[in-house]
């Protein structure tokens, strides 16, 4: 005999979980889509659920971290700022690796703040989200709209034009 050699039980075991996991992933992608399915069609308690479900079964900060800041984007589309900063500062303590998830979670936490008029505060995020990616340009729109609140007007007026320079399409 010259027939096939049977896998070993350590072999069968690595297989069986490799396809597990690839089946995991591929679930907490259709989970993600329901939440963006759902987010866009104005459904964001439905969306929030299933972000939810994601972040009670995620293991890693950095996931966690990301599914934080989808959350405090769900809670910034029905306008709910307190509730977008909590879990943009929920995300913020987990310190995720990827940086534009870093760079989202201060911007969107400077975001936020500046909605409820907390500049002082929001200015502080704008600056450091610029500094993780200065080549984005919502960052240094949210940093003008902070000077502008705390009475900088020619700071502002200067983030305003470097936001028109890295994005010239946004008309926010």
């Amino acid at each position: 005999g010259g027939g096939k050699r049977l896998p070993t039980m350590e072999e069968i075991e690595k297989d069986l979980l490799k396809e597990l996991r690839q089946k995991q992933n591929e679930i907490k992608d259709i989970y993600f889509e329901l939440v963006r399915f759902y987010s866009e069609t104005h459904r964001q308690d439905i969306a929030q659920g299933y972000l939810q479900h994601l972040l009670d079964n995620a293991n890693e900060s950095g996931e966690k971290a990301s599914y934080l800041l989808a959350m405090g984007q769900l809670m910034e589309q029905i306008r709910d700022y307190p509730a977008a900063i909590e879990f943009y500062q929920k995300a913020f303590a987990l310190e995720p690796a990827d940086n534009e998830v870093w760079y989202l979670i201060h911007n969107n936490l400077g975001f936020s703040l500046n909605v409820l008029e907390r500049y002082a505060e929001g200015e502080r995020f704008c600056r450091e989200a610029i500094k993780i990616n200065p080549r984005r340009h919502n960052a240094y729109k949210n940093l003008a709209i902070s000077q502008e609140g705390l009475g900088d007007y020619p700071n502002a007026a200067l983030n305003f034009i470097e936001a028109v320079k890295h994005n010239a399409y946004d008309r926010r």
